[in-house]
């Protein structure tokens, strides 16, 4: 739990100011969703995990929150192209499993619709372990190094005009990846 609160942190910091709508891709149990509910946005979040979703349900429930909506599903290339447009997307430690689902290419062109449905800023917190994309494939020059993951998201972002990003945190994660990077990528200005 202390390694979400820590990535809240670094995500209520870079919220802007004004309230909106927020998407969060692969939920889980919806603690980025409902605090982000808690601040006012009004939140969406999904995830292919019928009891994660259930567990956040009764929690947004029990906080008396009514700006905040969960659903069972996943991310498909198919379907990102149907989504309303949101003010902020959270795609945090769940763009690795987007690619070994269905390929690659497939993760990235789901990341360019990402970007088209995306008012202002995504949340962005990839792996940093090059096997958990795909099998034998790299994305990036070196598992844990921050400026080859810094360099890939850089080219993942130049992919659709209108973009930038930078670097806002890392993250702790696990002992054979010990940390994430997070990425916040915004439209910039005209």
């Amino acid at each position: 739990m202390e390694r979400a609160r820590s990535k809240w942190e670094i995500i209520r910091a870079n919220l802007p100011e004004n309230p909106g709508t927020v998407l969060d891709i692969g939920c889980n149990e919806g603690f980025f969703t409902i605090n982000a509910a808690k601040k006012g946005w009004f939140a969406w979040g999904f995830d292919l995990l019928e009891n994660a979703i259930d567990y956040a349900v009764g929690t947004a429930r029990k906080e008396g929150l009514n700006n905040v909506f969960f659903s069972e599903g996943g991310i498909t290339p198919e379907n990102v192209k149907k989504f309303p447009k949101f003010d902020v997307i959270f795609l945090l430690s769940i763009f690795q499993e987007i690619c070994s689902k269905f390929s690659i290419e497939k993760g990235y062109e789901v990341f360019d619709d990402l970007l088209k449905i995306c008012k202002g800023r995504l949340f962005f917190e990839p792996s940093s372990i090059n096997r958990k994309y795909c099998k034998g494939e790299r994305v990036f020059a070196v598992d844990n190094d921050f400026e080859s993951i810094n360099n890939w998201v850089g080219q993942l972002v130049s992919r659709s005009t209108g973009w930038k990003f930078q670097y806002i945190g890392k993250t702790a994660y696990t002992d054979n990846e010990p940390y994430r990077f997070m990425f916040l990528i915004e439209k910039k200005e005209q």
